[in-house]
């Protein structure tokens, strides 16, 4: 079996196991001294997904402390050179790899996801960065960082690279007007300061699609 057909198995059986479980009987007590059951499965919840991300080399990097404390810290310094990088060539790979991505993550609230790909398309995939306070349109607050850490994580090369972004959430597998106006936030963002940007996609629970570019620049034009 293919290791990452094997492994959404699991996870497939572990969500059927959860599910099974009385409603009522979430707060009894467990063999782990001072859990409940509840207190397990957040515990198990949360290896699963660290799990996940160590697999995939996600970085959990909040843009807010990225800015407010040391953004060209090792996480940073490592992004762009790891041995088995592979090339994003064109839009489908790309899709398909946020598509890889999507299927593996059991994070269930919205968040961004995002890496840099270069113009002949050499990317960074096991430096994907979790940014786990964007979870909609950025605010005043947000719109003048997120273009400000992207120059950090870069040391200022946004002549060479691209930023490729993935908006996730739960809810219908449709484009909405939020996820245009959250895409759109953070590609006026990335042109500020001249970075460049790749399409942009939406997860919708495991479901992957592109957001249409006019759509995001209509959106920008209209503010």
């Amino acid at each position: 079996m293919n290791p990452d057909d094997a492994y959404l198995a699991g996870l497939d059986f572990f969500d059927h196991t959860i599910s099974r479980f009385p409603a009522d009987a979430w707060q009894n007590t467990s063999p782990c001294a001072g859990w409940n059951a509840i207190d397990v499965l957040g515990h198990m919840g949360s290896a699963v997904g660290f799990g996940t991300e160590l697999l995939d080399g996600i970085i959990r990097h909040p843009v807010d402390r990225a800015i407010a404390g040391h953004p060209r810290n090792a996480h940073a310094r490592g992004m762009f050179f790891h041995p088995h990088a592979r090339e994003i060539r064109n839009q489908r790979e790309l899709q398909r790899d946020w598509q890889r991505i999507a299927k593996r993550s059991t994070e269930r609230e919205p968040h961004l996801r995002c890496y840099f790909v270069e113009p002949g398309g050499r990317t960074a995939p096991k430096r994907v960065i979790y940014l786990s306070d964007v979870t909609g349109p950025l605010n005043v607050e947000q719109f003048a960082q997120f273009g400000e850490w992207a120059l950090h994580i870069l040391d200022g090369r946004v002549d060479v690279w691209r930023i490729a972004v993935l908006i996730s959430r739960p809810g219908p597998s449709d484009v909405t007007d939020h996820d245009i106006a959250w895409a759109a936030s953070i590609y006026e963002s990335a042109q500020r300061v001249g970075l460049g940007c790749t399409v942009m996609h939406l997860a919708a629970g495991r479901v992957v699609m592109p957001i249409p570019l006019d759509d995001i620049l209509g959106r920008i034009v209209a503010a």
